[in-house]
């Protein structure tokens, strides 16, 4: 099994968070917007686990004053 870096980008609102995945490897394609979740604890913890396992997992964010 070919092991996989996952980099995910959070775009952090009051609300909601907006997720998207670009996996790193050799002709890779665009990263892919996978839509928005409630901005919980809990969404967010399912969504990674959705997405890989966490030694896999690159994560960043960007927030503006509300988030």
């Amino acid at each position: 099994m070919k092991d996989y870096t996952k980099f995910v980008g959070f775009d952090v609102s009051k609300d909601s968070i907006s997720v998207a995945v670009a996996v790193a490897d050799t002709g890779r394609g665009e990263p892919r917007f996978l839509g928005n979740i409630p901005h919980t604890p809990e969404a967010i913890r399912k969504l990674m686990k959705k997405i890989g396992i966490p030694e896999q997992l690159h994560v960043c964010y960007e927030a503006g004053p509300t988030g």
